[in-house]
């Protein structure tokens, strides 16, 4: 009997293929072979034994790419699919469009996910876990006073300044654990030009393979509403997110291990101040409490 054959176009971001690589195992689970098509996946293929990933089709090749699967699920923001200004009532009936306005913005979108894996694909017993399997090399939390650090993201404006990331690492530092800040190569130089002082760790990573080997084998896991954070989360590690509104919190928060998520205080009402402001009423001090809730816990 032919094997049914399923795709998952994800969006841009790193979280976005953590996430929904989710959808990936559990149609695993159900006989599929899963291909996930997306750019930064490409660098963690041994990580994902149970799944083909590619990088992105062009519109060329798109019509074609459609027909060679029995399911494709397209995630809202997919790219280079919204450049095809895809009408999603357009598309075939074994193509599903994962609208963002079905979702519950008071649950996590694996928690939503997991719910969509119930009543649109049938899954009778839906798993949270994404297929991620680490390489036999690797041990988790080896570096049991390891805390991860990172102050980079996507995009300028969900970034921390690095001068209060440093009041948190003079705090880990004096209770003993051993803070370090990663993010890619190319941040990594644009950093350090900009931090020229800078005195803690910054490992340079020759690619995401390795960084991902890094954070799996540290303790915790702090950082801003980043992709790393799930990748972090779907490792096991628990993490702190810094979040620059209240109303994203619970449904961008990473939704695999223990989860504590630091927003501005309540100062700013409108969400348009929220996401200029933010950076000036989230303090240090939010976060220490956070990690001190995350050390007792664990």
């Amino acid at each position: 009997m032919k094997k049914k054959r399923a795709a998952i176009m994800c969006s841009q971001g790193l979280g976005d293929g953590i996430i929904y690589s989710m959808i990936a195992y559990n149609l695993y689970l159900i006989g599929y072979e899963v291909t996930v098509y997306s750019q930064k996946l490409l660098g963690l293929k041994s990580w994902f034994p149970n799944q083909i990933i590619k990088p992105y089709v062009t519109k060329e090749e798109w019509d074609n790419t459609l027909n060679l699967y029995d399911i494709v699920v397209i995630q809202p923001g997919a790219l280079p699919y919204t450049k095809f200004q895809l009408i999603p009532k357009t598309l075939p009936k074994h193509v599903l469009f994962m609208h963002n306005h079905e979702f519950d913005y008071k649950k996590s979108l694996v928690a939503n996910l997991l719910d969509a894996l119930k009543t649109r694909f049938k899954c009778q017993y839906p798993t949270r876990y994404n297929g991620i399997s680490p390489p036999q090399n690797r041990s988790p939390a080896r570096y049991s006073k390891r805390v991860v650090i990172h102050a980079t993201s996507g995009e300028e404006f969900r970034n921390w300044p690095v001068k209060k990331y440093e009041d948190i690492a003079r705090y880990i530092t004096k209770t003993g654990y051993e803070p370090v800040f990663v993010m890619c190569s190319n941040e990594r130089k644009e950093f350090l030009n900009q931090n020229p002082s800078f005195k803690y760790q910054v490992p340079d990573f020759a690619n995401l393979d390795e960084l991902t080997g890094f954070i799996y084998e540290s303790k915790y896991f702090i950082g801003n509403d980043s992709g790393l954070g799930h990748l972090a989360s779907s490792l096991g590690l628990p993490t702190i997110t810094l979040f620059h509104s209240p109303k994203i919190r619970h449904f961008w928060r990473p939704g695999w291990s223990k989860n504590y998520n630091v927003c501005p205080l309540p100062i700013l009402f409108k969400y348009k101040w929220q996401k200029r402001f933010w950076k000036h009423f989230l303090f240090p001090f939010q976060v220490i409490d956070k990690f001190k809730k995350m050390i007792d816990n664990s």
